[in-house]
């Protein structure tokens, strides 16, 4: 089984308690750092890659009910969670390396928690490339880890059943986003195992 259908698998089985438990509790440092970076972006339109059940898109429209969202995720129970937060046929099931929008459609994609599951990562940053507006933005928050710690892990997590492909470091994201035409704006390390960033469409 390859990594996006452990992903589909996964999250399937653990749309019901996601944010309550788990891989949900594990990324709540990355939503406290994105969900401001986003709101002070002040977006019009915007996509949430691998918007899970859609609770950060929730938290987002409680600040500003006017921005139009757009959600995609692998998971189809995850999506059908997600329906209820997003206007109606807002949330798609869908791969990352094929986001179903036109060109220059997004003023801003977020994508948190969601990008160590890519097994392509230079295909996605180069979809997220292509369907943001000249000098969209993408705000992204992840998982880490020091060193030797991280290199353990990349080796282990692809044999676990969870999707997972690939944790970086700010090096490595600087450098997958020179590959896709991005400039890091503003890389935070909030604590020892999550940072966020935002990078600029060049």
């Amino acid at each position: 089984m390859n990594n996006k259908e452990k992903s589909k698998k996964y999250f399937n089985k653990t749309s019901k308690y996601y944010y309550s438990q788990g891989d949900g509790v594990f990324a709540e440092p990355t939503y406290e750092e994105v969900i401001p970076r986003v709101i002070n972006e002040n977006p019009k339109v915007m996509l949430d890659l691998g918007c899970g059940t859609g609770d950060m898109i929730k938290k987002i429209l409680n600040h500003d009910p006017d921005i139009q969202v757009y959600g995609l995720d692998i998971s189809p129970k995850m999506v059908k969670k997600a329906s209820t937060k997003f206007p109606e046929g807002c949330v798609k099931v869908g791969d990352s390396e094929h986001i179903p929008w036109d060109d220059e459609s997004f003023d801003l994609v977020v994508c948190n928690s969601a990008f160590h599951h890519f097994p392509n990562p230079t295909n996605v940053l180069n979809e997220i490339n292509r369907v943001l507006k000249k000098e969209g933005k993408l705000i992204m928050g992840e998982p880490t880890a020091p060193g030797l710690i991280r290199r353990v892990i990349n080796v282990i997590c692809r044999f676990g059943p969870h999707g997972d492909y690939r944790i970086y470091n700010k090096r490595e994201i600087k450098f997958l986003l020179k590959r896709t035409n991005f400039e890091l704006e503003n890389f935070k390390l909030i604590d020892e195992k999550h940072y966020a960033f935002t990078a600029i469409k060049l």
